[in-house]
């Protein structure tokens, strides 16, 4: 199996989709100031979590749930220019980029 760079799991920009989030508000943890002294306060940490890697997609540009202000110019792109994209990208090696075009 080859080495595969993280961004070509999840490239850089990427819209996300979340099957099944959980939204979590902590606040267990207490700050600390630069001196490394507790401060008094507590603060709030939100956690997204992610339970299983199948629950998250990538969504392409042209995906009809990404909102129309977060669509690239890749989402005007015709059928033949996503073909030729991902035919470049598989000649490339870069297979998982291919699959989403």
């Amino acid at each position: 199996m080859r080495d595969v760079p993280a961004d070509e799991y999840i490239p850089k920009g990427a819209t996300l989709a979340i099957k099944e989030p959980y939204l979590h508000m902590d606040m267990t943890h207490t700050p600390h100031d630069t001196n490394g002294n507790t401060a008094s306060l507590k603060s709030r940490f939100f956690i997204l979590r992610v339970d299983h890697p199948a629950d998250l997609m990538i969504l392409s540009p042209c995906d009809m749930l990404v909102p129309l202000q977060f669509r690239t110019a890749h989402a005007v792109d015709t059928t033949a220019t996503c073909k030729e994209r991902g035919n470049a990208a598989f000649v490339q090696g870069r297979i998982l980029e291919a699959q989403r075009w």
